[in-house]
Formats: C-alpha cells, structure tokens, sequence
C-alpha cells in the first residue's frame, strides 16, 4: 500500500507517543540497571514511575489522533475524492475495527465521536437525522461483530451498551422502529 499512496504524517503521531514510552521503559529497565550496576526496581525508578504516570494519558491521545484525526481525514478524503482514499480507508477501518475490539479508549473515543455527530445531527430535519441514525447503526453492527466466532467486545462497567445503539440522537417521532 505504501508504494502507491501518499503518506498521512498524521499516523507518525501514535507511533512517536509509543516510542518514547517504549524508550523509556526499556532505559530504565535495562540500560540503568546496567550501567549502575545494581537491580532494577521499578517501584523506585522515577522513570518507570514517569512512564507509568502517563501511559494512560498517551493512550487516551493516541486514540483520539487515531479516531478524530486519521480517520476523519480519510472520510473527508473520500468526500472529496481524494486519489486512494478509497483503498486507505477500508484499510483503515480494518485497523480501527481491530485496536476497538483490544482498547478500551478506542472503545471511548469513537463513542465520544459519535456522540459529538449526534449533537451536530439533531437540530438538522428528519430525514437526515434518519440517515445518520442508519449509517451509524450499520457502522455499530460492523464494527462490533466479533472478530473470531465466539468471542466479542469487551463489555464495559455497569452494563453499558454497544457504541452504535447508545447515541444522543433520536428517532423523530412517527419513524419506524426496528
């Protein structure tokens, strides 16, 4: 894929968030304890703890450079009819699809997403609050139909339920339920 499209730099962002992590982690498990002659103890080195302190906070960014930024540049990509944007956002999806069903802040920022499309989607007439009700609804059935036959999304605390079904917008009032 890389030999026939044009890169979206925006994708370095996760791989440089979890570099450092990745760099930190392995400094001061291995090259500290090497050069100081003496265990590693992670309970008590400060970088351990540094990168422990904020691995959820580089998780939580990197899904949502993952969601709000990669993705909603391929859509737009595709609106626009931008060259292989056709090819990198099912591609893309695929990956989404994966890192939903493994991440619990994947999970959340594409609830937040469609929560946000919702709030936008409200005010609008009907018929395309009906519209995006169905896209985003066959969205949920895709995204959350287990990837290996028997298995499924991870269920959240409290009973919450599946992202495409827990939405802000509402049916207009005369619509058929499904």
């Amino acid at each position: 894929m890389w030999f026939f499209t044009t890169p979206i730099f925006l994708a370095l962002i996760p791989y440089f968030i979890y570099s450092i992590f990745h760099v930190v982690t392995y400094f001061s498990e291995y090259v500290l304890p090497a050069i100081t002659a003496r265990p590693a103890r992670p309970n008590e080195d400060k970088l351990a703890q540094l990168a422990r302190r904020y691995q959820d906070l580089g998780s939580q960014t990197v899904a949502k450079v993952e969601v709000y930024g990669i993705l909603l540049r391929l859509l737009f990509g595709v609106l626009f009819f931008s060259k292989l944007a056709f090819i990198q956002l099912p591609i893309f999806a695929i990956f989404l699809r994966y890192k939903y069903f493994n991440t619990a802040y994947t999970r959340s920022s594409l609830r937040e997403l469609s929560g946000h499309i919702d709030t936008l989607v409200n005010p609008l007439p009907p018929v395309v609050r009906d519209l995006w009700i169905k896209i985003r609804d066959g969205i949920a059935y895709y995204g959350t139909r287990p990837l290996v036959a028997g298995e499924g999304v991870p269920q959240q605390q409290g009973g919450a339920v599946p992202s495409g079904t827990a939405s802000g917008a509402q049916r207009p009032s005369g619509a058929a339920q499904r």
